[in-house]
């Protein structure tokens, strides 16, 4: 409710559009959030800077902090997520899960950042084989407050959207609150920078003139380590100096 946008910059190279507002009928959070989105060769991303300020207690236990769905159409062969050291897990959805169902709850990520997680090989329904791209997020940086207590990394659910097991299973990928905070409180905050993308799976979905990008994809199709190269190349320590 009442959120204003704000244009600093239509592009060319970078966008930088900020957004801000509340959440709930009586204003219960309070929402700023820093939206950018790049010219690129290779594929799309999506930079999030995001603060919530809570002003009233709320229940935490169906909400989310960040939702990376909903794609009805949409299957999740496998999961995977890692940090800046590389893959903790890559995990085979199992076609048993039912909607309703998750493949984990609130798991709070282990590591340093950057944090990252995405679908690899993730694909549409039908027999349409092109266009398809699988998607990711990139946790640059998280830092939250519940109930006085900080957290310094982000927790994450995978919830069944859609179960079919002939055809697979279709996930939804969530940040939320970490495991055993059941509600916010007033004076709770949450600070994130994530990065949002749709990746090829594999060499023969790209078009475009990035040779570097294109032999990577030739080398590890429908693989986890398309999210790993972004999140660990561009984890970037500037220094300005003058």
């Amino acid at each position: 409710t009442e959120m204003k946008a704000a244009y600093h910059s239509q592009g060319p190279c970078l966008t930088d559009v900020r957004f801000n507002g509340h959440y709930g009928s009586m204003r219960e959070v309070e929402v700023q959030s820093d939206v950018s989105t790049l010219r690129t060769d290779d594929y799309a991303r999506t930079f999030l800077k995001i603060r919530y300020d809570f002003d009233q207690a709320l229940s935490a236990e169906k909400g989310w902090l960040f939702k990376m769905g909903r794609t009805g159409n949409s299957i999740s062969p496998n999961v995977a997520y890692g940090h800046r050291g590389g893959l903790l897990e890559d995990v085979e959805v199992p076609l048993t899960l039912k909607a309703g169902e998750a493949l984990f709850n609130r798991k709070t990520l282990e590591g340093a950042a950057p944090w990252w997680v995405g679908f690899p090989g993730g694909y549409l329904t039908g027999n349409r084989d092109w266009g398809t791209g699988s998607r990711a997020l990139i946790i640059r940086s998280y830092k939250a407050s519940f109930g006085g207590v900080r957290y310094d990394r982000p927790s994450m659910s995978a919830p069944v959207l859609k179960a079919d097991p002939n055809a697979g299973i279709n996930l939804d990928l969530l940040l939320t609150a970490p495991e055993g905070v059941s509600a916010y409180q007033a004076g709770d905050y949450v600070e994130m920078d994530v990065e949002f993308i749709t990746f090829h799976r594999t060499e023969d979905d790209y078009y475009g003139p990035n040779e570097i990008y294109r032999k990577h994809l030739v080398e590890h199709p429908n693989s986890w380590k398309t999210i790993y190269r972004e999140a660990s190349g561009n984890d970037l320590d500037v220094q300005v100096e003058g």
